[in-house]
């Protein structure tokens, strides 16, 4: 087991992101995908296979088996393997389930190592897991999976050390042991899964008006998956293009509706805005003290105090009925009311 290169999703690396108690030989870095590229493959044949591997090689060939990813075939990777005397062997396409010492004896013990140690933190309700936490729970089960004997008995599985072929033919022959079965029984839970994202797809429609939102959003959670592991296959492609579309639809739609909303905002403030009395008169104007804007002010007022003494005589009016002095009441007491004429009301304050 050699120290690891662990690379994080994110743009630049932060220190947060390292647990404390960490071996110092680890090794990190991140990009904006958390997927390895070419640069980081670079990085890590130079930096980290090289250099945990040399002592032990004594100048002797070294053999690295790769699964024959992009990052593993670029230019500078193999001419430094070359440089180096190190063996690149690049496994069969889609044949890591039964080659790939580390899909067929690590990688399961690993999953399920770290799925104990993760549900240390979730099993209290934490919703999300921060990446040192991540890490952390890595540190710990690394050790556990990658040991000695597991490192042996994935070599001896793949058929790889001691090299026998047969071990591998023999699966795809169809003679397969339990623990083989279980291993294909993987890769055809892999293969539905593939099938069940292309049905996410499927769900989608092409009009926004048939969208629902749950099936958009288990759709592009997919789209994600697929794009960081970079399965871009006929289906993931045909989506891309139905996306496209999608999206031009809804920012027709979303134009339509703000351009309603923008219209309605300016009537609604054209509402607001007081059709009479000073404050229009004085809307934006800086200089008051100018003939024409006393015209109009003394026109404002005048207008406001009409209107005013117009509502006044509308409430005495209402009053007068109630309030007002019946004939028979004067005629009974002529004196008291000789100055108070019959039905009409006293004083109004405006």
């Amino acid at each position: 087991m050699i120290p690891p290169l662990v690379i994080f999703k994110g743009e630049n690396m932060q220190t947060a992101w390292i647990p404390k108690n960490v071996n110092h030989d680890w090794s990190w870095t991140s990009n904006t995908k958390g997927w390895t590229c070419d640069a980081i493959g670079d990085n890590w044949i130079r930096h980290c296979f090289e250099p945990a591997t040399r002592e032990k090689a004594n100048g002797a060939v070294r053999l690295l088996v790769a699964d024959g990813h992009g990052s593993h075939v670029t230019a500078p990777f193999i001419r430094f393997c070359m440089d180096n005397n190190i063996l690149v062997l690049l496994l069969p396409p889609h044949s890591s389930h039964l080659t790939q010492p580390l899909d067929v004896g690590i990688f399961s013990t690993l999953k399920k190592r770290m799925a104990e140690e993760l549900d240390r933190i979730l099993r209290y309700g934490v919703d999300n897991i921060k990446k040192f936490e991540w890490a952390d729970c890595y540190r710990i089960a690394r050790p556990v999976s990658m040991s000695s004997s597991n490192i042996t008995n994935a070599w001896s599985g793949a058929g790889l050390i001691p090299f026998m072929p047969q071990k591998v033919l023999h699966r795809l022959r169809g003679n397969r042991s339990d623990n083989e079965t279980v291993q294909l029984q993987a890769l055809e839970n892999k293969q539905s899964q593939i099938s069940s994202s292309h049905h996410a797809f499927d769900l989608v429609p092409t009009t926004p008006s048939q969208l629902d939102p749950a099936n958009f959003r288990a759709a592009n959670e997919t789209l994600a998956n697929n794009i960081e592991a970079g399965i871009l296959d006929t289906p993931t492609r045909t989506y891309n293009l139905k996306l496209i579309s999608l999206s031009e639809n809804l920012r027709a739609r979303n134009v339509l509706i703000e351009h309603s909303y923008n219209e309605l905002t300016v009537i609604v403030k054209k509402r607001r805005v007081m059709e009479h009395g000073k404050r229009v008169v004085l809307k934006d104007k800086v200089l008051v003290t100018t003939e024409e804007m006393y015209t109009q002010l003394k026109e404002a007022e005048d207008a406001t105090k009409n209107k005013r003494r117009t509502s006044s005589r509308g409430r005495g009016r209402g009053r007068g009925k109630a309030a007002g002095i019946s004939r028979k009441a004067v005629e009974d007491n002529p004196e008291q009311h000789s100055d108070t004429p019959v039905g009409v009301p006293g004083p109004v304050m405006a």
